[in-house]
């Protein structure tokens, strides 16, 4: 099965980015090729009903992670790691902009 859409390598730098700047779309999932360190944030996720969707994923995680519920994504879609230097270039997030 192929995949069309868009992924992003999350290098961290400061600490956080941006991931993307489209209007609507679909988040797939993180994956993670080593446990992570700190906790990795991501913001600007939505549940289908409009709600705002919290999504942090907690240290020593590794391997794909589902997005919460229905989640989609609107605006600026962010991640924030808590420890850059430690995780930036572990993981990647899979989205499909609309």
């Amino acid at each position: 099965m192929d995949f069309i859409g868009n992924s992003q390598l999350l290098n961290g730098g400061p600490g956080d980015g941006e991931i993307s700047t489209a209007c609507n779309g679909t988040v797939f999932g993180v994956c993670i090729k080593s446990a992570l360190i700190g906790t990795l944030t991501i913001t600007g996720v939505t549940q289908s009903n409009g709600a705002a969707q919290a999504w942090a994923i907690a240290p020593g995680t590794s391997g794909y992670v589902a997005p919460p519920g229905s989640a989609r994504f609107f605006g600026a879609l962010r991640y924030s790691l808590s420890n850059a230097a430690a995780d930036a270039g572990k993981s990647f997030v899979a989205y499909q902009p609309t």
